[in-house]
Formats: C-alpha cells, structure tokens, sequence
C-alpha cells in the first residue's frame, strides 16, 4: 500500500481547478523508512505557512471531495491548539499508516487520509473517509486521548457548498462524554 504526501495553500474563492493546480504532490512512502524519510525531511507543521494544508492520502486518492475514492465519503474535523499540532499530525500520520483505524470502520469503508490545516487561532485536522454512511462509528477523540481537541464535528464531502456546485450545507456534531 502506498501512502502520497500532499502539500496545498488554500485561498479564498478558488475555483475547483485552481485548487487542484495548487495542489502538490510530495512523495509516495510504502513503508515504515519511507514514511519517516520523507516526514524528517519536509518542514514540519509548524513552520507551514497559514492557510497551508499537509495531507497523507492512501494510494492514487487525491484530496479533494469529488476524487472517486472521496466522492461519497466525509471528513471528521477537529481543531487543536496549536502548541498540540505537531503532536496531534504526527499520531495521525501513524495511526493512518499503522491502520489503527480499521478497528472504528465498519465493513465497506476505508480511511482515505489525514489532513492538517494550519490556521489562525486554531489548526484544523481531518480523517477522510469513503464511507459517509458510517459517520458514527468513528470517534476522533479516543484515538488522541491525552491530547485537547475543539470542535469536533463530521462532514460528508457532499454537503461541502463547494461539491460540484452543490449548495447544502448540513454537520452532524460528533457526540462526546
């Protein structure tokens, strides 16, 4: 399995092609020495530009919503604080390539990738996945325990207004003890 490492800077009122132009792709890993090669060698998270995007992807899947890999699957987002992104990016990154999620899927569904945007006050995370039907097994928050995150809501990339045009916009707040 391959995992492709993306870099993006985000602007408001792209069109869906120039987002996908300023899209880069970094380097593929497929195996745990690939993976740290390239993660001790691009500049960490940190020191990213803001509106700047890192995303981990599994095989040919590009990250953007109409991918078809992406098209009926959604995100789970969260914020973090930002002395916490790096920490927070790194146990994704692990737990995506180590398939620890498989254990929050159900059958038919599949972990896409992991993205981190860094913004202003807080950083927002995402684990994409293919499978929007199955938005409530997966709980972000036992995954990073020991780690504070904000905000946590899902997403099917369907209701993004940006999805080929479409206009709804509808979350669904992920349930937290």
């Amino acid at each position: 399995m391959h995992w492709y490492f993306y870099l993006d800077r985000t602007y408001h009122g792209l069109s869906k092609d120039q987002y996908e132009d300023n899209l880069k792709k970094i380097m593929a890993v497929d195996t745990i020495q690939g993976f740290w090669s390239v993660y001790d060698h691009i500049p960490k998270v940190s020191s990213i530009k803001l509106r700047s995007s890192y995303f981990l992807m599994r095989n040919e899947t590009r990250p953007i919503w109409e991918d078809p890999v992406n098209r009926n699957g959604g995100s789970y987002k969260t914020r973090c604080i930002k002395e916490n992104t790096e920490d927070v990016w790194r146990e994704l990154l692990l737990a995506s390539i180590g398939e620890q999620f498989s254990k929050d899927l159900k059958p038919y569904d599949d972990i896409c990738g992991v993205s981190i945007s860094i913004r202003e006050k807080s950083d927002v995370v995402q684990i994409w996945h293919a499978n929007a039907n199955n938005k409530e097994n997966f709980i972000t928050y036992q995954l990073l325990p020991t780690i504070t995150l904000e905000q946590a809501y899902y997403k099917s990339h369907q209701d993004h207004q940006a999805f080929e045009g479409v206009n709804a916009r509808q979350t669904a707040k992920m349930n937290r003890p």
